[in-house]
């Protein structure tokens, strides 16, 4: 997919760049790929789902979802209304994977690896509860 200098404008109004580093991006192979697969990302959400939940602090349960647009951002609406800072920090490797699956071509759904807890060991271990979260991905217009 060629990228035409509108596309390369509109990225750099809305990243606020120069064009010194709109240039730079330009140069750059891996930027191409990216604004390529812009599309298919932005018709993407992750979803982050708690699997097991025990004496969570921020009262996450077994079913609620983390949602994420095609550029990682958490959509509110979608989400709990509280958000524990652990368990984002717990997603954060996993979602960026399943982008980079993305950028690759490869189907984020099938990564071996797609469970992540926050680090809160639970109170037999001196800490206090503790959640774990699966990730997934869907068509956005389906959240």
């Amino acid at each position: 997919m060629k990228i035409d200098d509108g596309m390369w404008r509109m990225v750099g109004d809305q990243l606020s760049l120069s064009d010194g580093e709109v240039a730079v991006l330009k140069e750059n192979p891996k930027y191409h790929a990216l604004l390529a697969r812009m599309p298919k990302l932005l018709g993407t959400a992750v979803v982050a789902e708690v699997v097991s939940s025990h004496a969570c602090f921020s009262g996450h349960r077994e079913g609620d979802r983390f949602v994420f647009d095609g550029f990682g951002n958490l959509i509110r609406d979608k989400s709990p209304e509280k958000v524990c800072i652990y368990a984002l920090n717990a997603v954060t490797p996993l979602v960026f994977a399943a982008f980079e699956l993305i950028y690759a071509d490869a189907n984020p759904n099938e990564m071996l690896f797609d469970t992540a807890g926050c680090f809160d060991v639970g109170v037999g271990c001196g800490g206090v509860g503790n959640i774990k979260l699966r990730i997934s991905t869907v068509e956005m217009n389906s959240v």
